[in-house]
């Protein structure tokens, strides 16, 4: 059995937000879900996921998050393809958790990418296929770090004892195509954002450690730093981001 298919066992603790049971922040977060906030409904199909504030309730749990997948919410969509797989509030369908992982994969979700490599390695819900899966693991190598990057090394390098040279070379070069057709995107959480200019201007509450600093222009003022970071969108979107000067 694969590595990557042990993810199917995921916790949902880290996109769920620490609040006690019966409070006024579930209220205020199931309104803001109600409103259609795919990031509420996410997180409240968490909390019923793993019963924090509210009782345990798989069934609720695919309901918030299929209304948040639906948005196209990767972290949303990678989840729902889990319990598709395991049968967690839903029939269990292997197809169906496939559809799921695809499409939070396509969004460049780690996680998914990982997933949708062992459903391939394993032919569950797709046709068995070593170069789709060397491929979704490589990119998802590319893509994270710490236990989920050495497991899909690991499985990447099992896939490829699989293959010819020529089906090698050809699951490299799709996740060459691949990868240039998705970059990377890099999350950055701030407070305060606003628009000025068509440029988003917050302050930064933290930058990803692995952040390569390429991709970071820093200009200096006399009260500000601000790190500029450029999407692949045509055209860029320029992102400023205001830090403390240190």
């Amino acid at each position: 059995v694969l590595t990557a298919l042990v993810l199917l066992n995921v916790s949902c603790e880290s996109q769920t937000p620490e609040i006690d049971a019966q409070t006024p922040e579930i209220d205020a977060l199931r309104a803001r879900a109600e409103q259609g906030y795919a990031r509420a409904q996410g997180s409240l199909g968490s909390m019923y996921y793993i019963g924090r504030g509210v009782p345990q309730d798989y069934v609720e749990a695919v309901r918030w998050y299929q209304l948040a997948a639906e948005q196209g919410y990767a972290e949303a969509q990678f989840i729902l393809g889990v319990m598709y797989a395991n049968g967690e509030g839903v029939r269990q369908d292997d197809a169906e958790a496939v559809r799921w992982f695809q499409l939070a994969a396509e969004q460049g979700f780690a996680q998914a990418q990982a997933m949708l490599g062992g459903m391939h390695a394993t032919g569950r819900g797709v046709p068995q296929d070593d170069v789709q899966a060397h491929m979704w693991f490589n990119l998802a190598a590319s893509r994270s770090t710490g236990e989920l990057r050495d497991s899909s090394v690991r499985n990447r390098d099992r896939a490829a004892d699989e293959l010819t040279p020529d089906g090698l070379n050809e699951a490299q070069r799709l996740a060459r195509e691949r990868d240039a057709a998705h970059p990377v995107s890099h999350r950055v959480s701030f407070n305060n954002l606003s628009f000025v200019g068509g440029i988003a201007h917050g302050e930064v509450d933290s930058l990803p450690a692995h952040l390569p600093i390429r991709d970071i222009h820093l200009a200096r003022s006399a009260t500000k730093r601000c790190a500029a970071l450029v999407n692949s969108l045509n055209p860029p979107v320029e992102i400023c981001l205001i830090l403390p000067v240190v």
